[in-house]
Protein backbone atom coordinates (compact mmCIF):
# COMPACT_ATOMS: atom_id res chain seq x y z
CA UNK A 1 0.00 0.00 0.00
CA UNK A 2 2.68 2.72 0.70
CA UNK A 3 3.87 1.73 -2.70
CA UNK A 4 0.75 2.25 -3.88
CA UNK A 5 -0.24 5.42 -2.47
CA UNK A 6 2.62 6.83 -0.34
CA UNK A 7 6.82 7.61 -1.13
CA UNK A 8 8.30 5.54 0.60
CA UNK A 9 12.46 5.95 1.09
CA UNK A 10 13.04 2.38 0.67
CA UNK A 11 10.98 0.01 -1.11
CA UNK A 12 11.22 -4.02 -0.81
CA UNK A 13 9.89 -7.61 -0.96
CA UNK A 14 10.30 -10.40 0.89
CA UNK A 15 10.13 -14.21 -0.82
CA UNK A 16 9.29 -15.41 2.74
CA UNK A 17 8.00 -13.90 5.88
CA UNK A 18 5.95 -15.79 8.91
CA UNK A 19 2.88 -14.25 9.32
CA UNK A 20 3.40 -10.51 7.63
CA UNK A 21 1.28 -8.58 8.60
CA UNK A 22 3.66 -6.77 11.53
CA UNK A 23 6.91 -6.61 8.71
CA UNK A 24 4.17 -4.93 6.19
CA UNK A 25 2.07 -2.66 8.57
CA UNK A 26 4.23 -1.87 11.31
CA UNK A 27 7.37 -1.07 9.15
CA UNK A 28 9.69 -3.71 11.65
CA UNK A 29 13.57 -3.90 10.61
CA UNK A 30 15.73 -6.67 11.24
CA UNK A 31 18.93 -7.32 10.47
CA UNK A 32 19.71 -10.64 8.82
CA UNK A 33 19.84 -13.14 11.50
CA UNK A 34 23.43 -15.16 11.20
CA UNK A 35 21.70 -18.63 10.69
CA UNK A 36 20.09 -17.50 8.18
CA UNK A 37 23.06 -15.88 6.39
CA UNK A 38 24.92 -18.85 6.88
CA UNK A 39 22.09 -21.21 5.19
CA UNK A 40 22.16 -19.28 2.07
CA UNK A 41 26.00 -19.11 2.01
CA UNK A 42 25.66 -22.85 2.63
CA UNK A 43 22.36 -24.11 0.68
CA UNK A 44 22.49 -20.97 -1.79
CA UNK A 45 26.22 -20.60 -2.35
CA UNK A 46 25.68 -16.59 -2.24
CA UNK A 47 28.49 -14.68 -2.15
CA UNK A 48 28.92 -11.04 -0.58
CA UNK A 49 26.49 -11.41 2.31
CA UNK A 50 29.47 -11.94 5.27
CA UNK A 51 28.69 -9.64 8.77
CA UNK A 52 31.28 -7.46 7.82
CA UNK A 53 29.96 -6.40 4.24
CA UNK A 54 26.64 -6.04 5.63
CA UNK A 55 27.43 -4.26 8.22
CA UNK A 56 27.69 -0.87 5.56
CA UNK A 57 24.82 -1.23 3.77
CA UNK A 58 22.61 -2.25 7.23
CA UNK A 59 23.99 1.36 8.68
CA UNK A 60 22.63 3.03 5.43
CA UNK A 61 19.45 1.57 5.66
CA UNK A 62 19.19 2.26 8.69
CA UNK A 63 20.07 5.67 8.44
CA UNK A 64 17.84 6.07 5.57
CA UNK A 65 14.82 5.06 7.11
CA UNK A 66 15.49 6.45 10.59
CA UNK A 67 15.72 3.28 12.44
CA UNK A 68 15.28 3.79 16.68
CA UNK A 69 15.06 0.92 19.44
CA UNK A 70 12.23 1.74 21.60
CA UNK A 71 13.30 2.80 24.91
CA UNK A 72 13.20 0.08 27.74
CA UNK A 73 9.79 -0.42 29.18
CA UNK A 74 7.75 1.64 26.29
CA UNK A 75 6.92 -1.91 24.04
CA UNK A 76 3.30 -1.76 23.44
CA UNK A 77 2.05 -4.90 24.89
CA UNK A 78 0.47 -6.17 21.55
CA UNK A 79 4.69 -6.82 20.77
CA UNK A 80 4.95 -8.69 23.93
CA UNK A 81 1.69 -10.90 23.09
CA UNK A 82 3.29 -11.50 19.27
CA UNK A 83 6.48 -12.77 20.47
CA UNK A 84 4.71 -14.67 22.65
CA UNK A 85 2.65 -16.73 20.16
CA UNK A 86 5.87 -16.68 18.23
CA UNK A 87 8.09 -18.35 21.19
CA UNK A 88 5.00 -20.43 21.67
CA UNK A 89 5.16 -21.71 17.72
CA UNK A 90 9.08 -22.24 17.67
Amino acid sequence: MTVTLGQPKLSFVMGKCKGGGSEVNSELYHRIPDEVISEWERDYKVKGIAKDELLPRYEACEKTVNVSLMPEGTVPDFSFILKNGADTLG
